[in-house]
């Protein structure tokens, strides 16, 4: 059924879009002044931080929005299902952009998926069937390395552990996944001991935009029940453009839209479903769902009261004002959804031997918030203007106008139980730091209730809104970077470099297997500590998926052999795995030659090999210019 609110005036866009402007304006003046924390009061802190946008990026984050929105007006609203698919298209696109801003992509999303701040994925590599049955008692120990796996339970490690073992067994795919990330992390011991499909899992996290953009399907489906097509196809249009799912894309949070929309998809369907085991089977699958996103994260646990209005709101609709009927229809619908829910806790509990009540309550114990001294009302109204200030304010005004307007059937419902929701939350103080990021899964939410409006509008007002909307989030996306890396990055060859010998260079070209060319050496005799300076001068044939060490072995002109000598290139600052293919890399290494060095020729045996976990592998064969080999 459509919905028809009333039409929001020209004098209320033209407050919305001068507020808009001055909010643009005055980020900028406090990221100039220095003040940003009267603009971010819980986000100042990051304002500037790592943000160095070049006018090409900004360029190019302006003109894939511009792009977008260009498609967005040939498919709205004849194409929908063209225009789900560009919605998707368009918001991996923006977020990438917009993350490019701040450093390239890859290596940002990489190091924000590993880090321990995620812990997903350093917590799945490791993860055995004792540490799944001990959950509860190992959280508070992961608080202060992996903080957001210390209130949760063991869904993501569960997720990347799953999807290790998968990988094993696709060692083709593992080693090309693998190959792309491994330069990321070169100068990490732990992380070049790890094997193909350990490094490959990593995308699960790294796909985090991909996610996250999907949203659009589910959110598209529900919109068509609650608003019909225009309403569903005007919330695809703006469900990219929100601040903060481009914001925080290294950051899990954005993807819970998926799963909550894709639940509440689920849940009002089967509210609407004529036949009882369709109904059934949508109830039963949207309690599932919300039970294992539950199992991932926690948070979500905020889900649970918005589902329980729109399933007391939507059986009001049916049978008010008669209360029996609308209690009857809500303990019903909600006993198929919990069934659904316990039922993925139960096997959970199956399978980890610990149930989901145990996790909650030593969540409970550790999450005790982080407070920011403030009142009450200062804590709810920073709550409120930060979820507002990240949803977009063009977009909360188009919502807000149509929480005061006249409603009906379903988009009642929605704007009810997300208003009632959002407001118990900031009142009650369960909002209290990072409410943007935190809650980014009820964003989708608010663009569909603001498309209702949004349809409602003139051509050139709803451009008018895009604009406002656009010129926020390019605001904030060029002044503030909240990507919490931990990212050892690639070490600086020409920092680490020794300074070069006087000594002429040999020729050499000796490949060593597929990985390493030895173009040439230098040495140098020292007197003073009586042993010979060694100067290899090597190219990587490949980008190497270990650090390899080298070993030489000196024999004097009367045959006499010394001890070998092992050692890491470049004092492990710079390691193979770290070379790019084809560059110059000149490795510096004194051999002792004793205290009675012989006067000579002397031959040197040199050998590289790698050490994958704890086994040495097979020196790299050589082959000489020749073809010889050795």
């Amino acid at each position: 059924m459509t919905v028809k609110p009333a039409r929001t005036t020209n004098l209320g866009v033209a407050v919305i879009l001068a507020i808009t402007g001055l909010l643009a304006v005055s980020v900028w003046i406090a990221f100039l002044s220095g003040r940003a924390a009267l603009i971010l009061p819980v986000w100042h802190q990051y304002l500037g931080h790592s943000v160095d946008p070049t006018l090409a990026r900004t360029l190019l984050a302006l003109a894939t929005i511009l792009v977008y929105l260009a498609g967005c007006r040939v498919f709205y609203p004849r194409a929908a299902w063209l225009l789900v698919g560009w919605s998707v298209i368009g918001g991996v696109a923006i977020r990438l952009a917009v993350l490019a801003l701040a450093g390239e992509p890859l290596p940002l999303l990489f190091a924000c998926s590993t880090g321990g701040c995620a812990g997903g994925w350093a917590l799945g590599l490791k993860l055995t069937p004792e540490m799944l049955h001990q959950w509860p008692e190992l959280m508070p120990s992961f608080l202060v390395k992996y903080p957001h796996q210390s209130v949760s339970a063991a869904g993501w490690p569960m997720l990347y552990a799953g999807l290790i073992q998968a990988l094993e067994h696709a060692p083709a795919l593992s080693n090309t996944l693998s190959t792309l990330l491994r330069p990321l992390q070169c100068a990490s011991w732990d992380f070049n001991s790890l094997s193909d499909a350990q490094v490959a899992g990593a995308w699960l996290g790294i796909t985090a935009p991909f996610w996250s953009a999907l949203t659009a399907v589910p959110l598209y489906i529900y919109g068509r029940m609650i608003g019909g097509k225009r309403t569903a196809s005007a919330a695809l249009v703006w469900l990219p453009l929100i601040p903060a799912a481009a914001l925080f894309a290294t950051s899990p949070s954005p993807t819970y839209a998926l799963p909550a929309v894709t639940v509440a998809a689920l849940l009002w369907g089967g509210m609407i479903a004529r036949a009882r085991g369709r109904a059934a089977l949508l109830l039963l699958l949207a309690g599932a769902l919300m039970g294992a996103a539950l199992v991932v994260n926690l948070s979500l646990a905020l889900l649970l009261p918005f589902c329980g209005l729109l399933i007391l709101l939507r059986a009001a609709q049916e049978s008010w004002p008669q209360v029996g009927p609308v209690l009857r229809r809500t303990v019903t619908v909600g006993l198929l959804f919990g069934f659904g829910l316990l039922a993925v806790w139960g096997a959970y509990g199956l399978l980890t031997e610990h149930s989901m009540f145990s996790v909650i309550r030593v969540a409970l114990g550790i999450d005790q918030g982080l407070s920011l001294e403030l009142s009450f009302l200062g804590n709810i109204g920073l709550s409120a203007w930060d979820f507002v200030l990240f949803t977009g304010l063009p977009l909360c005004g188009l919502a807000f106008a149509v929480a005061f307007s006249k409603r009906r059937s379903g988009e009642t419902a929605l704007v009810a139980a997300l208003g009632g929701a959002l407001l118990v939350f900031f009142i009650s103080g369960m909002a209290r730091f990072e409410i943007a990021r935190s809650w980014a899964f009820f964003m989708p939410f608010v663009a569909l209730v603001g498309a209702t409006a949004y349809v409602q509008l003139r051509p050139a007002v709803r451009w008018a809104l895009l604009a406002g909307q656009v010129i926020l989030l390019l605001t904030i996306a060029t002044t503030f970077t909240p990507q919490f890396t931990q990212a050892r990055w690639v070490p600086n060859y020409d920092e680490v470099a020794a300074a070069p010998l006087p000594t002429s260079v040999m020729p050499v070209d000796a490949t060593f297997g597929d990985a390493l060319r030895l173009t040439g050496y230098q040495v140098e005799h020292q007197p003073g500590t009586k042993a010979l300076t060694l100067a290899l001068h090597w190219q990587a044939l490949r980008q190497t998926d270990l650090p390899y060490y080298f070993s030489a072995v000196l024999v004097s002109p009367d045959g006499e052999v010394l001890p070998g000598v092992d050692w890491q290139p470049l004092g492990k600052q710079y390691p193979t795995s770290c070379w790019p293919p084809g560059r110059p890399v000149v490795d510096q290494i004194e051999l002792p030659l004793g205290a009675d060095a012989a006067v000579g020729d002397w031959w040197l045996s040199l050998r590289a090999f790698g050490i994958r976990g704890d086994q040495s592998l097979p020196p790299l064969e050589v082959t000489l210019p020749d073809g010889t080999t050795d």
